[in-house]
């Protein structure tokens, strides 16, 4: 069983520190354009004085050239907190390599996010860092490795099958206990969830404000194998009804399902959410690669 460690892509993640950047609303000093003005982390422009400006801003060395009061005017830099949370169930477990894979893509960008300063969690449903720890903050070296030799523990062993997955609405739960409104979620999944809850997630984050982002993981093998016969991937999702479809009465079970996919899409675009999608075949390095903003 072939397992890649997360210590093996650090050295491309250090070159990658630009594709994180959004806005935030955060007090907290970081790496991101902040929404609150009057601070020149970022300066836009000069402006005249005007009586009640905080005299923190006026440019002292400008007034020393031209004997004329003017503030500064720009944005602080800040920080937020960022929710990762990996969709670990039986489909995305299909292969070792997609389950991997999705590992791999969670701990690179919170790798990423922490560079710039902001508060990282991990959530891997069904995954236990430790006897009480369901998410993780990835806030050290040590954090990150300690749960790379978890998911290699774990895999090495053997992937093992779920009696019944957990709702993932209860991943919002745990995400409730650690964002603010504007911060962010990352979901790294398959999307082979019912429609309904799916649906519920998205709303949940438009009512608390949360950015969503969905890394969508596909292996082509899944649509073109025997896999599908042992139960890995029993069913689909009508992506009208949102009803349970058993693959094995369906001979274009990949066409359908990207139907089923290309509504979820087209639901998260209609919510300004970002939808970005990576095959197992193309790994880590190169999804990376792809992604200007997340």
């Amino acid at each position: 069983m072939n397992i890649v460690s997360f210590l093996t892509i650090i050295p491309f993640l250090k070159s990658r520190t630009e594709i994180m950047q959004y806005k935030s609303a955060s007090a907290s000093h970081g790496s991101h354009f902040g929404y609150r003005r009057g601070f020149e982390d970022d300066l836009t422009e000069y402006r005249n004085y005007v009586k009640g400006d905080d005299l923190r801003y006026l440019d002292w060395n400008l007034y020393a050239r031209t004997e004329k009061y003017y503030v500064k005017e720009g944005y602080q830099r800040s920080r937020q907190s960022v929710f990762l949370w990996l969709d670990n169930s039986l489909s995305v477990k299909f292969s070792v390599k997609k389950y991997n894979l999705a590992w791999l893509l969670s701990l690179s960008l919170g790798y990423l996010f922490r560079q710039q300063k902001d508060k990282v969690y991990l959530y891997a449903e069904e995954l236990k860092f430790n006897s009480t720890q369901s998410v993780l903050q990835l806030e050290n070296p040590a954090s990150f490795i300690g749960a790379d030799e978890t998911f290699i523990k774990e895999t090495s062993a053997k992937i093992k099958k779920q009696k019944e997955r957990r709702s993932i609405l209860y991943a919002v739960k745990e995400a409730e206990k650690h964002l603010k409104k504007s911060n962010k979620i990352i979901w790294i999944t398959d999307l082979y969830v019912p429609l309904d809850e799916f649906k519920k997630v998205l709303d949940i984050c438009q009512e608390k404000k949360w950015k969503l982002s969905v890394l969508h993981i596909t292996e082509e093998s899944e649509f073109n194998s025997a896999g599908l016969k042992r139960g890995y991937l029993k069913k689909l999702i009508d992506a009208e009804t949102g009803q349970w479809i058993s693959s094995a009465k369906i001979k274009e079970y990949g066409q359908i399902w990207e139907e089923a996919v290309n509504k979820r899409a087209r639901m998260l675009s209609a919510r300004n959410f970002s939808y970005i999608r990576g095959r197992t075949e193309d790994g880590p390095i190169h999804i990376l690669g792809q992604i200007k903003t997340i």
